[in-house]
Formats: structure tokens, C-alpha cells, sequence
């Protein structure tokens, strides 16, 4: 991979399954990781687990199927000052 080290990683879906390995994956890379999905206790060990590597992670607890939810998660990512660099979704 190219150097990803202190990117920002938006990963959905990650509280299980290829998400959670994606984000896992990325975390290895040094990519700070914002995780979302539906699952907070899921999400919450994820990222304590990611936390080991170093980065920063930040949970969202989001169902995408509600709009009020995605609209409040892109909110709070348009208005943080990280840019995110890379979106797995």
C-alpha cells in the first residue's frame, strides 16, 4: 500500500465483517479511523482493539437506513477538522 500513515478513514459497516477488517487493516497502516454503524458495543471494542496500533478512532453509532441518522453522521464529518481522505462504505 502507499503511505496511508495519518490519513482519516471513514469506515461503515464496521462494527462486524469486512468492515471491521477493513478498519483493522487500515489502523495497521497508522489511518486514523471515524468507524460507524449500528452496533455501539461492537463499535466500542473495535475501536479500543484499533486504539493498540496507535491511531486515533472515533465511533458513530449511525443506522443508514434512517436519514435523520446519515444526515446528523455527514453533518458531524463536514464540520470536523480532519479531512477525510479515505471513505469505505
Amino acid at each position: 500500500m502507499d503511505d496511508l500513515a495519518g490519513k482519516h478513514a471513514v469506515v461503515t459497516g464496521a462494527s462486524s465483517g469486512i468492515g471491521k477488517a477493513i478498519a483493522l487493516l487500515l489502523a495497521e497502516e497508522g489511518v486514523n479511523l471515524t468507524l460507524c454503524g449500528r452496533n455501539k458495543e461492537a463499535l466500542t471494542a473495535l475501536a479500543e482493539e484499533a486504539r493498540t496500533t496507535g491511531v486515533t478512532v472515533r465511533t458513530e453509532c449511525a443506522d443508514f437506513s434512517d436519514p435523520k441518522q446519515l444526515n446528523a453522521l455527514a453533518t458531524t464529518l463536514c464540520a470536523d477538522s480532519e479531512p477525510v481522505h479515505i471513505l469505505i462504505h
